[in-house]
């Protein structure tokens, strides 16, 4: 790996809104951090194996930590069990944000790099953020050292960024995992003050769809690794998003209909099927529900 990108550092700030300035390498070159001290005048944090390391744990609630945990455990498999996923879920959400060169990026809740190796290609500068460090470690081996990628472990509920800094920001299926509606709050100011004026966010998250509803599937709970989880109505994302935001729209992911997987149908195919779907009244059956968002 090369490290982590100077070049990124003074897009993050203290708790003051002061940029980054301060930095010490021990481990690095021109360009990138593979072993340093980075912070303001006031607050110093490491850059360890090229990651920059701003997550404080002992902030972080009891279900949090049982997360972190569980998260690090199943790093090494969890982008092969989202695998089937790809195209019902990836590939029309990388045509929504449809990145250049010209964006930097944020991805809050990168996981393990899905989203991330698949953004890098198209030149764009990203910030990748996650609070489980070995999920980190795997995303940083899916891109080795190809383009411009910052990797961050921290909290994406209070993280310190540069304001208006990022055109683009992507965070799929971590709001649901987000324990409380005052954390929920946290992360979409952050998403607000980051987002550069005309830039554009995409959030997906749990669907509480028709399947689960008809179920009587309960709305909150808890996975069987200790994950807790939240599945959203379009009105309540509403809610959440329009207070910052004056305009909100919604997408529809992974929509597979009651019996379709007995077809065997080759998963490009059920991408395509999956898609359609999700323009017609059919959406309210899809898994995952996104939020669409600019600053004006």
């Amino acid at each position: 790996m090369s490290g982590f990108p100077k070049k990124l550092i003074p897009l993050f700030t203290d708790k003051e809104n002061i940029p980054f300035s301060v930095l010490e390498v021990r481990e690095g070159n021109d360009e990138h951090v593979m072993e340093g001290t980075v912070g303001s005048e006031t607050e110093r944090y490491t850059i360890e194996r090229g990651i920059l390391r701003l997550l404080n744990k002992t902030h972080l609630a009891e279900n949090e930590l049982n997360e972190v945990h569980a998260r690090d455990n199943e790093a090494d498999g969890y982008c092969k069990r989202l695998a089937a996923r790809y195209f019902r879920e990836v590939k029309p959400l990388l045509r929504l944000v449809a990145c250049t060169q010209d964006d930097v990026v944020l991805d809050l809740g990168c996981g393990t790099g899905r989203m991330v190796k698949e953004l890098v290609v198209t030149g764009a500068q990203i910030v990748a953020v996650d609070f489980s460090f070995e999920s980190l470690i795997v995303a940083q081996a899916c891109i080795s050292d190809k383009g411009c990628v910052g990797f961050v472990e921290a909290d994406v509920a209070t993280i310190t960024l540069q304001k208006k800094a990022f055109s683009k920001i992507i965070s799929t299926q971590v709001l649901e995992h987000v324990v409380t509606p005052e954390k929920r709050a946290e992360f979409v100011s952050i998403i607000y003050h980051a987002l550069a004026l005309k830039g554009k966010a995409i959030i997906t998250a749990y669907h509480h769809n028709m399947q689960r509803r008809a179920q009587k599937l309960p709305i909150e709970g808890m996975h069987r690794t200790g994950i807790y989880f939240h599945y959203f109505t379009q009105q309540e994302l509403r809610s959440l998003f329009t207070l910052p935001f004056v305009n909100v729209h919604f997408r529809y992911f992974d929509l597979l209909l009651p019996g379709t997987t007995r077809l065997a149908l080759p998963e490009r195919v059920l991408g395509v099927l999956s898609e359609l779907l999700t323009y017609s009244p059919l959406r309210c059956w899809a898994h995952l529900i996104g939020v669409v968002v600019e600053k004006a």
